[in-house]
C-alpha cells in the first residue's frame, strides 16, 4: 500500500474560536471569496510581445522552427545604456552556424523592444502584430546568416 503525503487537521486545534479570540487560519471566515469579484489580470505590452514572438515562432515551417528554438527570446521595454533609443530589436550571439561549431559560454540572443515596436506600430494592435513579426524574423535572420541586404530583399529591413 502506498503512503500519501497530506496535510490533515490536527486534533489540537480548537473546533470554535472563543468570543474576542482572533480567528485561526481554519475559520471558514478565511476562505469565503471577497465580495467583490477578481479583474483578469491585463496582458501587459510585454506579455504581449512575448507571446505574439512566441506564436510566430510555432507557425515556422520545421527547417526554420528547430533552429529558431536555439535562441532565446527576450523581451524589454526600451533599449538601455548606450544602445540607440529607438531599436526595436536586436540579436547578440554567435550565428547558427557559429553556434552548432561550440564554443560559446552564452546562447545567441534576440532582444525585442515592445515599447518602440508599439510606437513604430503608432499604437494600433494589427500594426503592432506585424511589426513584432518583421521585428523578430529581421533578428531571427541575422541569427540565420543573413546581412542587412539580405533581409531587405525579404522585405524584413
Amino acid at each position: 500500500m502506498s503512503k500519501k503525503n497530506a496535510r490533515r487537521p490536527s486534533s489540537k486545534e480548537p473546533k470554535s474560536a472563543d468570543k474576542g479570540s482572533k480567528p485561526s487560519l481554519r475559520s471558514p471566515k478565511t476562505f469565503l471569496p471577497s465580495s467583490k469579484p477578481a479583474k483578469p489580470k491585463e496582458e501587459t505590452l510585454q506579455d504581449k510581445t512575448k507571446r505574439i514572438a512566441l506564436d510566430l515562432i510555432k507557425k515556422l515551417p520545421p527547417e526554420l522552427r528547430e533552429p529558431a528554438s536555439e535562441v532565446l527570446i527576450v523581451v524589454k521595454k526600451r533599449p538601455t545604456g548606450d544602445m540607440d533609443e529607438f531599436l526595436m530589436g536586436l540579436f547578440e550571439g554567435p550565428t547558427l552556424e557559429e553556434f552548432r561549431e561550440g564554443g560559446f559560454e552564452f546562447p545567441p540572443r534576440i532582444t525585442l523592444f515592445s515599447q518602440n515596436i508599439w510606437e513604430e506600430s503608432e499604437n494600433d494592435p494589427q500594426a503592432f502584430e506585424e511589426e513584432v513579426r518583421v521585428t523578430l524574423y529581421h533578428e531571427l535572420g541575422h541569427f540565420l546568416g543573413l546581412d542587412e541586404d539580405d533581409l531587405e530583399q525579404r522585405e524584413l529591413g
